[in-house]
């Protein structure tokens, strides 16, 4: 039997594994970070997530977001694929 590309078990889904875990360790250095500087659930904070085409292929952006107040614009952290 043939597995497809995409079949669980197959390299997209070793792949989509890695980036999930990429992302996971990502959104909690990004809440750490934002809870030093007192941007908390508690004060309306969120995570934001921004998937983004790039030449080396998609990445995603998580920044923190509030409804009505400005979030730190260096306060960024990038996840790629590679």
């Amino acid at each position: 039997m043939t597995r497809s590309p995409g079949a669980p078990g197959g390299e997209t889904a070793r792949i989509a594994g890695l980036f999930a875990a990429r992302i996971a360790a990502a959104k909690s250095e990004l809440t750490v970070e934002m809870n030093a500087l007192g941007l908390t659930p508690g004060q309306g904070w969120r995570i934001h997530e921004e998937i983004v085409g790039t030449a080396d292929g998609p990445s995603m952006r998580l920044r923190p977001i509030h409804r009505t107040e400005d979030a730190p614009e260096t306060l960024v952290i990038v996840v790629s694929l590679r």
